[in-house]
């Protein structure tokens, strides 16, 4: 989706100022003071200051004390021209022509004294009328956390002093039993008609990417998304040239004010495609909202609190290489988000094959959907991987999770054709599980030293009192295999957050008769299992886990 016009405007939100008292302004060429959250109503009349163009106006001062800003201009009766001055003496005008209301948006609006001007359009002069015109904003000053370490893991499996373990064992705490999600052909999903809790926790984490002008500020501590429906999409070469969607086409109709899919990866940072948002200008003309989704079948939250709605203060790092596929952005918000937690990231390591997918975001710019259905079909690449997603133009920067552990593997960046004719209107292009191009995910492990972990689980395993670290994880799981038969193990489970370190306690198991003998493992034959017979084991085009053997971080470090 692209902008339909630029104009200097920008936008705000966190604690936001509440409305005020409202008064009428007067008709003198004096300054009248206007104060954050506050709605005064206001007439240009005959006697009013004006303009060499015949045109009246109202003055008003406004002591700003920093963070992003908001002004509307709202007439029934005039078409309105917006003017505002900042402390530097940069000015802002905004005149969207016959369009009503008139929003002039700054982001990280420095701190000292505003004039802003009530004012008509110059193509009516002499223009009289009611006029409404309000402030909103966000303070600068962070809102104080208390900072508090994350409780010890618990609920191992298997568990705790417990025999007849297999040679391969799943380790898993902290676990909640999720669901996997797996639908029909077309697997995307409105949120409401998911439930699963940690589906519907991850997706409240996630963004969609608007352009700051197409949103109005409601005077009242809201804003409302653009509500133009989706029924046509762009279908062919030529920008712009746009067909009409098939009557049946999934989601017709549906409001579709996003051009990009984002997702929170620490307290003010947020990764999207790099393809998304290029440079430090496009990246101050966006608003990354919260909370867009349909409530049931014919609803839609198009209306969301300042407290939703972030912009941005720059670019923390970001890259878009068409030749290798790498695609991400790192963008750093105006300031901490509340009420949404950063998604779990993998910090090392690769996912398997055929590993299940579920895919998050606001693809076509529509309401917030969840896809489940998709695998790894390609895993070769160290910038991306393949796989069967359902993924549309506005899933770029969506969020591609592990169904297992709902860890974020890769950022949705690019796939085949959306659409395909069929008689006068256009469809969604449907493909076999194993057919067509494909859609690419980039790994997120190639920026993951950019967004430090807001928890990260540090993973011990081995014999009695001799355990090494095998991997530090966001997930609550992991594979060990390659274990010998009638023998015990430890581990241990470290939970880490930017509050301290919390150990967790040593769990134990025994394995069965039937786990193979250790010795079956040493490929290369010199009497132990090392880094040599993982070499052999590579070699022989055996799809393995990255922990099938059971390998520790030591073992590792000799394929270096």
């Amino acid at each position: 989706m692209i902008p339909k016009n630029f104009g200097l405007v920008f936008l705000l939100a966190t604690t936001v100022f509440p409305l005020g008292a409202s008064g009428k302004a007067s008709h003198s060429k004096g300054v009248v003071s206007i104060s954050p959250g506050e709605t005064i109503a206001g007439e240009l009349a005959d006697g009013d200051d004006r303009f060499e163009d015949e045109t009246y106006f109202d003055e008003y001062e406004l002591d700003w004390p920093g963070g992003s800003l908001f002004i509307r201009l709202d007439s029934p009766q005039f078409d309105e021209f917006l003017i505002v001055t900042a402390p530097s003496g940069d000015g802002f005008d905004r005149d969207r022509w016959a369009e009503d209301p008139e929003v002039v948006a700054i982001p990280n609006a420095e701190e000292g004294i505003y004039f802003i001007l009530a004012n008509s359009t110059p193509s009516i002069p002499g223009a009289t009328g009611p006029y409404q015109i309000c402030i909103g904003g966000v303070p600068t000053a962070p809102t104080p956390t208390v900072c508090v370490p994350e409780p010890a893991p618990q609920g191992p499996s298997p568990a705790d002093l417990s025999g007849g373990a297999s040679s391969t064992v799943e380790l898993t705490w902290n676990d909640s039993g999720r669901r996997k999600v797996v639908y029909g052909n077309d697997d995307r999903r409105d949120v409401y008609q998911v439930s699963d809790p940690d589906l519907l926790e991850a997706i409240d984490s996630t963004v969609v990417l608007v352009y700051l002008e197409e949103l109005v500020y409601n005077c009242d501590g809201t804003v409302t998304l653009p509500d133009d429906p989706f029924d046509r999409v762009e279908f062919d070469s030529r920008k712009g040239f746009t067909r009409e969607v098939c009557p049946d086409e999934p989601f017709r109709g549906q409001p579709d004010p996003g051009f990009c899919s984002g997702f929170l990866a620490g307290p003010d940072l947020v990764v999207t495609a790099g393809h998304c948002l290029l440079d430090e200008f496009e990246c101050e003309t966006v608003a990354f909202v919260f909370g867009f989704k349909m409530l049931d079948a014919t609803r839609t939250n198009l209306t969301v609190p300042l407290s939703e709605v972030y912009t941005c203060r720059g670019i923390v790092d970001l890259v878009s290489n068409d030749i290798t596929g790498e695609d991400w952005g790192v963008y750093r918000l105006d300031r901490a988000v509340t009420g949404h937690k950063p998604l779990k990231t993998r910090r090392e390591g690769r996912i398997a094959s055929n590993q299940d997918l579920v895919l998050l975001g606001y693809p076509l710019g529509l309401p917030a959907k969840i896809a489940g259905g998709a695998r790894v079909r390609v895993n070769d690449s160290r910038y991306l991987f393949e796989a069967n997603l359902d993924s549309y133009s506005g899933s770029s920067g969506s969020p591609v999770l592990n169904a297992d552990t709902l860890v974020v593997e890769g950022i949705m960046t690019r796939g085949d054709v959306d659409f395909v004719l069929d008689g006068e209107c256009v469809r969604s292009n449907t493909c076999p599980d194993d057919g067509c191009l494909g859609e690419d995910s980039t790994r997120v492990t190639l920026f993951e030293d950019l967004a430090p972990p807001s928890l990260l689980y540090e993973v011990y395993f081995g014999p009695p009192g001799k355990l090494d670290r095998v991997i530090g994880t966001e997930a609550n799981r992991i594979e060990i295999g390659g274990l010998a038969a009638n023998t015990t193990y430890e581990w241990r489970v470290d939970a880490r957050n930017d509050c301290g370190l919390s150990p967790g306690p040593v769990w134990s198991f025994t394995t069965g008769s039937q786990a193979p003998n250790e010795t079956d493992f040493n490929l290369s034959g010199d009497g132990r299992v090392d880094a040599n017979d993982l070499l052999q084991l590579l070699g022989s085009g055996v799809l393995i886990d990255d922990n099938l053997l059971g390998f520790s971080e030591e073992w590792f470090s000799e394929l270096e």
